[in-house]
Protein backbone atom coordinates (compact mmCIF):
# COMPACT_ATOMS: atom_id res chain seq x y z
CA UNK A 1 0.00 0.00 0.00
CA UNK A 2 1.77 3.27 -1.20
CA UNK A 3 1.57 6.63 0.09
CA UNK A 4 -1.32 8.43 -1.67
CA UNK A 5 0.43 10.27 -5.05
CA UNK A 6 4.09 8.99 -4.15
CA UNK A 7 5.76 5.58 -4.43
CA UNK A 8 6.75 5.01 -1.44
CA UNK A 9 4.92 2.39 0.94
CA UNK A 10 3.40 3.89 4.17
CA UNK A 11 4.88 1.60 6.68
CA UNK A 12 8.30 2.78 4.99
CA UNK A 13 6.98 6.34 4.94
CA UNK A 14 5.97 5.83 8.95
CA UNK A 15 9.52 4.92 9.84
CA UNK A 16 10.26 7.87 7.97
CA UNK A 17 8.95 9.74 10.20
CA UNK A 18 9.54 8.21 13.15
CA UNK A 19 13.03 8.82 12.24
CA UNK A 20 12.76 12.38 11.21
CA UNK A 21 10.79 13.39 14.90
CA UNK A 22 13.74 11.87 16.43
CA UNK A 23 16.39 13.32 14.52
CA UNK A 24 14.63 16.17 15.38
CA UNK A 25 14.66 15.57 18.84
CA UNK A 26 18.26 15.25 19.02
CA UNK A 27 19.12 18.64 17.15
CA UNK A 28 17.17 20.28 19.49
CA UNK A 29 19.69 17.94 22.36
CA UNK A 30 22.75 18.53 21.06
CA UNK A 31 22.13 22.19 20.55
CA UNK A 32 21.84 22.42 24.07
CA UNK A 33 24.76 20.73 24.97
CA UNK A 34 27.16 21.38 22.02
CA UNK A 35 30.38 19.76 23.51
CA UNK A 36 28.61 16.02 23.11
CA UNK A 37 30.98 14.17 20.77
CA UNK A 38 28.66 11.25 20.80
CA UNK A 39 25.79 13.01 20.06
CA UNK A 40 26.40 14.77 17.32
CA UNK A 41 27.39 11.32 15.79
CA UNK A 42 23.99 9.54 16.74
CA UNK A 43 23.12 12.76 14.69
CA UNK A 44 24.75 12.14 11.91
CA UNK A 45 24.06 8.60 11.35
CA UNK A 46 19.96 9.50 11.96
CA UNK A 47 20.53 12.10 9.18
CA UNK A 48 22.29 9.11 7.10
CA UNK A 49 18.95 6.87 8.21
CA UNK A 50 16.15 9.61 7.22
CA UNK A 51 18.17 10.43 4.03
CA UNK A 52 18.56 6.81 2.80
CA UNK A 53 14.25 6.38 3.69
CA UNK A 54 13.22 9.27 2.02
CA UNK A 55 15.32 8.63 -1.35
CA UNK A 56 15.02 4.61 -1.49
CA UNK A 57 11.48 5.11 -0.97
CA UNK A 58 9.87 7.98 -3.09
CA UNK A 59 12.18 7.55 -6.33
CA UNK A 60 11.94 6.66 -8.57
CA UNK A 61 9.51 8.85 -9.60
CA UNK A 62 7.58 9.49 -13.00
CA UNK A 63 6.33 12.49 -11.63
CA UNK A 64 9.33 13.89 -10.41
CA UNK A 65 11.29 15.84 -13.28
CA UNK A 66 14.19 14.16 -13.37
CA UNK A 67 15.50 11.27 -15.72
CA UNK A 68 15.03 7.73 -14.26
CA UNK A 69 18.59 7.36 -14.91
CA UNK A 70 19.23 10.07 -12.07
CA UNK A 71 16.75 9.09 -9.51
CA UNK A 72 17.87 5.66 -9.65
CA UNK A 73 21.49 6.68 -8.65
CA UNK A 74 20.52 9.04 -6.03
CA UNK A 75 18.09 6.17 -4.56
CA UNK A 76 20.73 3.96 -4.34
CA UNK A 77 22.92 6.24 -3.47
CA UNK A 78 20.98 6.69 0.25
CA UNK A 79 22.60 2.93 0.92
CA UNK A 80 25.79 4.06 -0.30
CA UNK A 81 26.23 6.95 2.24
CA UNK A 82 24.38 4.99 5.50
CA UNK A 83 26.95 1.85 5.10
CA UNK A 84 29.99 4.61 4.47
CA UNK A 85 29.23 6.20 7.70
CA UNK A 86 28.06 3.07 9.95
CA UNK A 87 31.50 1.49 10.34
CA UNK A 88 33.05 5.11 11.10
CA UNK A 89 30.28 5.42 13.55
CA UNK A 90 31.19 2.59 15.02
CA UNK A 91 34.91 2.97 14.98
CA UNK A 92 34.58 6.30 16.76
CA UNK A 93 31.88 5.74 19.48
CA UNK A 94 33.54 1.92 20.53
CA UNK A 95 37.05 3.10 20.19
CA UNK A 96 38.33 0.17 18.62
CA UNK A 97 40.93 0.93 16.57
CA UNK A 98 41.56 -2.40 15.29
CA UNK A 99 38.71 -1.21 12.93
CA UNK A 100 40.03 2.25 11.48
CA UNK A 101 40.96 0.88 7.82
CA UNK A 102 36.80 0.15 7.91
CA UNK A 103 36.20 3.39 9.35
CA UNK A 104 37.87 5.50 6.49
CA UNK A 105 39.93 3.66 3.34
CA UNK A 106 38.18 0.70 3.70
CA UNK A 107 34.63 2.33 2.75
CA UNK A 108 36.69 4.41 0.10
CA UNK A 109 37.70 1.28 -2.06
CA UNK A 110 34.96 -1.61 -0.92
CA UNK A 111 32.07 0.58 -1.10
CA UNK A 112 32.46 3.99 -3.62
CA UNK A 113 34.56 2.54 -5.68
CA UNK A 114 32.37 -0.60 -6.47
CA UNK A 115 29.25 1.48 -6.23
CA UNK A 116 30.89 4.11 -9.23
CA UNK A 117 32.34 0.73 -11.00
CA UNK A 118 29.69 -1.87 -10.59
CA UNK A 119 26.27 0.61 -10.85
CA UNK A 120 27.07 3.81 -11.95
CA UNK A 121 28.95 3.35 -14.88
CA UNK A 122 27.44 -0.04 -16.20
CA UNK A 123 23.84 1.83 -15.75
CA UNK A 124 24.21 4.54 -17.85
CA UNK A 125 25.97 2.41 -20.47
CA UNK A 126 23.29 -0.47 -20.77
CA UNK A 127 20.27 1.40 -18.76
CA UNK A 128 20.04 -2.26 -17.27
CA UNK A 129 18.89 -1.28 -13.86
CA UNK A 130 18.70 -5.12 -12.52
CA UNK A 131 22.27 -5.67 -14.06
CA UNK A 132 23.80 -3.26 -12.20
CA UNK A 133 21.80 -3.83 -8.92
CA UNK A 134 22.97 -7.09 -9.06
CA UNK A 135 27.12 -6.08 -9.79
CA UNK A 136 27.19 -3.86 -6.94
CA UNK A 137 26.11 -5.60 -3.91
CA UNK A 138 28.96 -8.11 -4.52
CA UNK A 139 31.73 -6.57 -2.98
CA UNK A 140 30.19 -4.69 -0.29
CA UNK A 141 28.08 -7.83 0.55
CA UNK A 142 32.29 -9.11 1.36
CA UNK A 143 33.08 -6.63 2.83
CA UNK A 144 30.29 -6.45 5.01
CA UNK A 145 30.94 -9.74 6.22
CA UNK A 146 34.78 -9.16 6.86
CA UNK A 147 33.68 -6.03 9.17
CA UNK A 148 31.82 -8.11 10.92
CA UNK A 149 34.07 -10.74 11.56
CA UNK A 150 36.79 -7.74 12.81
CA UNK A 151 33.83 -5.94 14.80
CA UNK A 152 33.07 -9.29 16.70
CA UNK A 153 37.09 -10.28 17.59
CA UNK A 154 37.48 -6.58 18.43
CA UNK A 155 34.48 -6.28 20.94
CA UNK A 156 35.55 -10.06 22.98
CA UNK A 157 39.50 -8.50 22.91
CA UNK A 158 37.65 -5.24 24.30
CA UNK A 159 35.06 -6.35 26.64
CA UNK A 160 36.33 -5.53 29.40
CA UNK A 161 36.65 -2.08 28.43
CA UNK A 162 33.40 -1.36 26.76
CA UNK A 163 31.46 -2.91 29.53
CA UNK A 164 32.39 -0.05 31.44
CA UNK A 165 31.59 2.67 29.25
CA UNK A 166 28.15 0.99 27.35
CA UNK A 167 25.44 -0.86 28.44
CA UNK A 168 24.90 -4.56 26.80
CA UNK A 169 21.58 -3.42 25.33
CA UNK A 170 23.78 -0.75 23.81
CA UNK A 171 26.18 -2.84 22.59
CA UNK A 172 23.79 -5.67 21.15
CA UNK A 173 22.07 -3.08 19.23
CA UNK A 174 24.27 -1.84 17.35
CA UNK A 175 25.67 -5.24 16.54
CA UNK A 176 22.26 -6.31 15.29
CA UNK A 177 22.02 -3.15 13.21
CA UNK A 178 25.12 -4.08 11.65
CA UNK A 179 23.64 -7.50 11.09
CA UNK A 180 20.62 -6.32 9.78
CA UNK A 181 22.80 -4.01 7.49
CA UNK A 182 24.53 -6.92 6.41
CA UNK A 183 21.37 -8.43 5.07
CA UNK A 184 20.51 -5.70 2.50
CA UNK A 185 22.74 -6.54 -0.06
CA UNK A 186 21.17 -9.90 -0.34
CA UNK A 187 17.83 -8.55 -0.55
CA UNK A 188 18.84 -6.02 -3.29
CA UNK A 189 20.14 -8.85 -5.38
CA UNK A 190 17.08 -10.96 -5.23
CA UNK A 191 15.23 -7.63 -5.77
CA UNK A 192 13.10 -7.77 -2.64
CA UNK A 193 10.20 -5.18 -2.34
CA UNK A 194 10.52 -1.94 -0.91
CA UNK A 195 8.88 -2.59 2.11
CA UNK A 196 10.76 -5.60 2.85
CA UNK A 197 14.19 -3.99 2.46
CA UNK A 198 13.64 -0.77 4.57
CA UNK A 199 12.11 -2.97 7.07
CA UNK A 200 15.49 -4.73 7.41
CA UNK A 201 17.08 -1.93 7.35
CA UNK A 202 15.75 0.11 9.94
CA UNK A 203 15.49 -2.64 12.20
CA UNK A 204 18.43 -2.14 13.97
CA UNK A 205 18.17 1.59 13.69
CA UNK A 206 14.78 1.62 15.39
CA UNK A 207 16.27 -0.34 18.17
CA UNK A 208 18.91 1.77 18.60
CA UNK A 209 16.43 4.57 18.57
CA UNK A 210 14.44 2.79 21.33
CA UNK A 211 17.33 2.09 23.53
CA UNK A 212 18.31 6.18 22.86
CA UNK A 213 15.24 7.16 24.51
CA UNK A 214 15.26 4.94 27.54
CA UNK A 215 19.05 5.85 28.39
CA UNK A 216 18.08 9.53 27.85
CA UNK A 217 14.65 8.71 30.18
CA UNK A 218 17.39 7.36 32.94
CA UNK A 219 19.93 10.47 32.82
CA UNK A 220 16.95 12.49 33.03
CA UNK A 221 15.75 11.24 36.44
CA UNK A 222 18.94 11.38 37.90
CA UNK A 223 19.27 15.12 36.72
CA UNK A 224 16.07 15.99 37.81
CA UNK A 225 17.24 14.08 40.97
CA UNK A 226 20.33 16.07 41.33
CA UNK A 227 18.29 19.22 40.81
CA UNK A 228 15.83 18.20 43.42
CA UNK A 229 18.86 18.09 46.00
CA UNK A 230 20.51 21.48 44.63
CA UNK A 231 17.17 23.79 45.81
CA UNK A 232 18.25 23.18 49.61
CA UNK A 233 18.26 26.72 51.29
CA UNK A 234 21.49 28.28 50.86
CA UNK A 235 22.00 29.03 54.63
CA UNK A 236 22.61 25.09 55.08
CA UNK A 237 24.72 24.43 52.22
CA UNK A 238 28.08 25.19 53.79
CA UNK A 239 27.20 22.28 56.58
CA UNK A 240 25.46 20.07 53.99
CA UNK A 241 28.66 19.78 51.54
CA UNK A 242 30.47 19.29 54.48
CA UNK A 243 27.89 15.86 55.44
CA UNK A 244 27.37 15.14 51.78
CA UNK A 245 31.76 14.58 51.89
CA UNK A 246 31.45 12.55 54.52
CA UNK A 247 28.88 10.34 53.88
CA UNK A 248 30.12 10.05 50.26
CA UNK A 249 33.39 8.80 52.15
CA UNK A 250 31.62 6.51 54.35
CA UNK A 251 30.36 4.69 51.36
CA UNK A 252 33.47 4.36 49.80
CA UNK A 253 35.30 3.17 53.07
CA UNK A 254 32.36 0.80 52.73
CA UNK A 255 33.00 -0.63 49.48
CA UNK A 256 36.73 -0.81 50.13
CA UNK A 257 37.63 2.17 47.84
CA UNK A 258 41.18 3.40 47.40
CA UNK A 259 41.66 7.05 47.39
CA UNK A 260 42.44 6.88 43.51
CA UNK A 261 39.17 5.59 42.81
CA UNK A 262 37.77 7.77 44.39
CA UNK A 263 39.72 10.26 42.67
CA UNK A 264 38.14 8.78 39.49
CA UNK A 265 34.66 8.74 41.13
CA UNK A 266 35.04 12.26 41.07
CA UNK A 267 36.17 12.82 37.82
CA UNK A 268 33.41 10.61 36.07
CA UNK A 269 31.01 12.64 37.66
CA UNK A 270 32.09 15.63 36.01
CA UNK A 271 31.65 13.51 32.48
CA UNK A 272 35.04 13.27 31.93
CA UNK A 273 35.98 10.60 29.10
CA UNK A 274 38.34 7.77 30.54
CA UNK A 275 41.01 9.54 27.93
CA UNK A 276 40.46 12.95 29.50
CA UNK A 277 41.01 10.97 33.05
CA UNK A 278 44.34 9.45 31.86
CA UNK A 279 45.30 12.85 30.93
CA UNK A 280 44.28 14.41 34.41
CA UNK A 281 46.14 11.90 36.45
CA UNK A 282 49.14 11.14 34.06
CA UNK A 283 47.85 7.67 33.53
CA UNK A 284 47.29 5.56 30.69
CA UNK A 285 43.86 4.49 29.34
CA UNK A 286 44.20 0.64 30.52
CA UNK A 287 44.70 1.62 33.79
CA UNK A 288 41.68 3.80 34.04
CA UNK A 289 39.74 1.67 32.55
CA UNK A 290 41.16 -1.21 34.62
CA UNK A 291 40.54 1.22 37.82
CA UNK A 292 37.07 1.75 36.92
CA UNK A 293 36.62 -2.08 36.15
CA UNK A 294 37.56 -2.68 39.91
CA UNK A 295 35.12 0.27 41.08
CA UNK A 296 32.17 -1.48 39.25
CA UNK A 297 33.29 -4.47 40.53
CA UNK A 298 33.55 -3.53 44.45
CA UNK A 299 30.29 -1.57 44.47
CA UNK A 300 28.15 -4.25 42.30
CA UNK A 301 27.09 -1.63 39.44
CA UNK A 302 27.41 -1.67 35.90
CA UNK A 303 26.77 1.92 34.89
CA UNK A 304 28.14 4.95 36.02
CA UNK A 305 24.70 6.32 36.84
CA UNK A 306 23.85 3.50 39.46
CA UNK A 307 27.66 3.89 40.83
CA UNK A 308 26.82 7.31 41.57
CA UNK A 309 23.58 7.09 42.90
CA UNK A 310 25.24 3.56 45.12
CA UNK A 311 27.62 6.08 46.94
CA UNK A 312 25.25 8.76 47.02
CA UNK A 313 27.59 11.09 45.08
CA UNK A 314 24.70 13.09 44.10
CA UNK A 315 24.36 14.75 47.53
CA UNK A 316 27.22 16.33 46.76
CA UNK A 317 25.84 18.98 44.19
CA UNK A 318 23.68 20.31 46.55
Amino acid sequence: MLLPGTEIHIFVFFILVVEFIFFLFQIIYYFSRPTDIQRLRFLLLLLFAVYYNSVSGFLPDKNIPLSIEVQNTIAYSGGLLLSFYLPYYIYKSFNLASLKFYAYWGSVVFLFMPFFMCFVVPYYFTGDINLSRKLVVIVPFIYALSFIFCFTKAIREAYSYLIQTFSKIEMAGIYITVIFWTALPIIVYFDGSQLVENTIANAGFLLLIIIAIRKKISESRLEYQMLLLSKDDSKNTEIEIVFDEKRFQENCADFNLTAREREIIHLLAKAYTYKEIAEELFISDRTVAKHISNIYSKTGVSQKSELLAKLEYSLLIA
